[in-house]
């Protein structure tokens, strides 16, 4: 896993986390995930695109893949892809 893939793990465990991971719990639980979103944040045109594009991967991540169908959620993922797609790949957040 590269340095940016494990960035946003670390972002998808701390501010994501649809599970509700704990201290002590798996911390590359979401690991899987952060290549396609260091590539979205890599290629896209704007922020705003990699924004968009983020929000819709993690919505459908949650929904299709880990199965947590919440009311509520839609914004929380929203709010983390904004904060990714603001993440400067190789320097941090």
């Amino acid at each position: 896993m590269s340095r940016d893939e494990q960035a946003v793990s670390e972002v998808l465990r701390d501010q994501w986390n649809p599970i509700g991971l704990r201290p002590g719990d798996p911390r590359d639980e979401y690991a899987a995930y952060s290549p396609r979103i260091v590539a979205i944040i890599r290629d896209a045109g704007s922020t705003e695109q990699a924004a968009t594009e983020i929000a819709s991967y993690l919505t459908w991540t949650r929904c299709m893949t880990i199965g947590v169908v919440v009311a509520g959620w839609t914004k929380k993922d929203a709010a983390v892809a904004s904060f990714l797609a603001h993440f400067a790949v190789g320097g941090g957040p």
